[in-house]
Order: C-alpha cells, then sequence, then structure tokens
C-alpha cells in the first residue's frame, strides 16, 4: 500500500465506507472542484483491510477535531457531519464489512445464533447472504431458525450487541497488531480499550512473552496516570480535551483522578463538571468507554510528543 497520509486520502477513504445515501447528501454539500477531487481519490483507492481502515479513520477523526486544523477542508467538514453511524441500527454494524473475511467469520461464528440473526438485517444484503454461505452448515442452520422466529429487538439490546463485538474485534485487532506490527501500535490500541479487554489482552500476552507483557504494561496509557501529572501537564490536557468528554471519563476512573481534574480547573467549569457527574447516567457504559478513549488519545499525543510530565520523573512514562 502506498503512503497516504494526506487529508483527501483519509476524506475518500471514508467517503467509501459511508451508505449511499448519505454519499449523496455529502456531495451536495461540496463544490464542483471538491467533488472532482473526491471523485478521483476515490477511484484510485485499492482494497483497504480492518487494520488500515481503522488506523485512517482515526487519523482523519484526529486531523478533523484537531484545534492545528480549523482551516478544514470542504471535503473533511462534510464528512464529518455524518462521522458516527451507531445511531442508525442499519448501520451500526457497518464495521464488519471493513474486517478480513476469515477474522469475520471466526468472530461471528463464536457468537450465538440469536445474536448473528439479530446482526444480519443489519448487514449490506450482498454481505449478509455471503456469510451464510461461508458459515458451517450446523451453525448455518442455527441461525436460520432463529431468523424466522425473530421478533424487531429493543432499540438498547443491538447498542449492546455492537459494543460487544466491537470491544472483540478490538481484541483481535491488537494482538494482530501486537504480532505483526509492534508492541507500541498494540499499547496505542489498549490504551483506547475497555479495561476488560486491555486485562484479556494482557494476561494472553504476558503467557506468550512476558517481557513484551511487561512493556505493553508499562507503555499503556490510562485515565489514572492524570494522578501523577504535574500541574502544567494537567493544565495544558484540560485545554486540549473538549469539556464534553470529561464527565463520562472520569465515571470510570478512581475518586483521585477526579479530584486532580477538579482542582486544575477554574471555579465555575468545576462546578459544572460537579454537577454533570452527580447527573451522569450510570448504565451508560458506551457513553463513558467513547469519553475515556477522546481524553485518553490526547495523553497519547502530548506524551509522545514529549508534552506530558510525570511527577514520577521523566522515566515513568
Amino acid at each position: 500500500m502506498r503512503d497516504n497520509s494526506n487529508p483527501l486520502y483519509d476524506a475518500a477513504v471514508v467517503f467509501r465506507s459511508l451508505p449511499e445515501e448519505q454519499a449523496t447528501q455529502v456531495l451536495t454539500r461540496l463544490d464542483h472542484a471538491s467533488r472532482q477531487s473526491l471523485a478521483v481519490e476515490v477511484n484510485t483507492l485499492g482494497k483497504i483491510d480492518a487494520w488500515q481502515f481503522h488506523q485512517i479513520t482515526r487519523r482523519f477523526r484526529s486531523q478533523a477535531f484537531s484545534e492545528e486544523h480549523d482551516s478544514r477542508s470542504p471535503v473533511a467538514d462534510s464528512l464529518l457531519f455524518h462521522r458516527d453511524p451507531c445511531g442508525d441500527p442499519d448501520q451500526a454494524f457497518q464495521f464488519l464489512s471493513y474486517m478480513d473475511p476469515e477474522q469475520r467469520k471466526t468472530l461471528l461464528e463464536s457468537e450465538h445464533p440469536l445474536n448473528v440473526a439479530l446482526i444480519l438485517p443489519h448487514l449490506d444484503p450482498l454481505l449478509a447472504s455471503t456469510l451464510m454461505r461461508e458459515f458451517e452448515e450446523p451453525f448455518r442452520i442455527s441461525v436460520m431458525k432463529r431468523l424466522c422466529d425473530l421478533e424487531d429487538p429493543e432499540p438498547d439490546k443491538l447498542v449492546q450487541l455492537r459494543y460487544a463485538l466491537r470491544m472483540r474485534v478490538k481484541k483481535m485487532m491488537i494482538v494482530d497488531a501486537w504480532r505483526t506490527k509492534g508492541t507500541d501500535i498494540a499499547a496505542r490500541l489498549l490504551s483506547l480499550s475497555d479495561t476488560r479487554t486491555q486485562d484479556t489482552v494482557l494476561s494472553w500476552v504476558n503467557d506468550e512473552d512476558p517481557d513484551c507483557g511487561r512493556y505493553l504494561e508499562y507503555r499503556i496509557v490510562r485515565m489514572e496516570d492524570i494522578a501523577d501529572l504535574d500541574d502544567d501537564s494537567v493544565d495544558l490536557l484540560l485545554s486540549q480535551v473538549d469539556t464534553s468528554a470529561w464527565a463520562g471519563a472520569l465515571r470510570l476512573t478512581r475518586p483521585s483522578v477526579t479530584h486532580r481534574v477538579l482542582r486544575a480547573m477554574a471555579a465555575r467549569p468545576a462546578e459544572m463538571l460537579s454537577k454533570e457527574l452527580a447527573n451522569y447516567d450510570p448504565s451508560d457504559t458506551l457513553g463513558m468507554q467513547q469519553a475515556a478513549e477522546k481524553v485518553i488519545s490526547v495523553m497519547i499525543r502530548l506524551r509522545d510528543a514529549g508534552q506530558l510530565a510525570f511527577t514520577g520523573g521523566p522515566e515513568a512514562q
């Protein structure tokens, strides 16, 4: 794959992943020159595997929301309008279409047939029929039986199923990254994972390679690390993270971290955040994890740029 670290390429990859209706809406928001540039880039795209798609979309989001990219192109600005499809059931499992076919088959066949029956109606029909042909016969028959008796699931059920599948896919990607792309890449993915994923993967890696397991543990960035930042680093982090992310992110961490953040804030913002924390829905696990990912992704960027200092000394991270 050629070096494709330019915003137009990233926008083209994201554009190609959109459903037809949303892609059409995006095009209506672009001027003629932008439409032409996007069309040329889309037509030159090659095959993109799940890992590459994950990297490209994360880079695209990071570039689009960074304060260093305030003057976004019309292409990026339009694509961002439909950046999160999880609210639409017919797009909730779109990420499966970018997985390696064998990994996807392994993932779904390890699910209960009822869960697969719930997922299939929300996939592209061609992909759904391909999967049904590829499933082992006993599993395929079991899924078909559930499909025949299927009733419309509660929206919360689909959200929970989507979250669980995405977490399992992330585990697969982390293990693959560790094996093929190095421990630093795996550590970044682990940092952006939930605690259960971190514990499961670290336990597996420790069994395979204890030295590597210790290094991964050393390189993972967690919300708890905020408690070890010096005052200037906490101030910098607060200036870089969207205020709306803090309530959900802090719900996932220790009280000492919450106190550290609140102490660093001005009185009025700290008061508002305290109220948000008190009123935050404790059952919104997905919202909390997504908020924590936003904070941790900024911490990784600042750490890798050498802009975070830990009270344990320069070797603390």
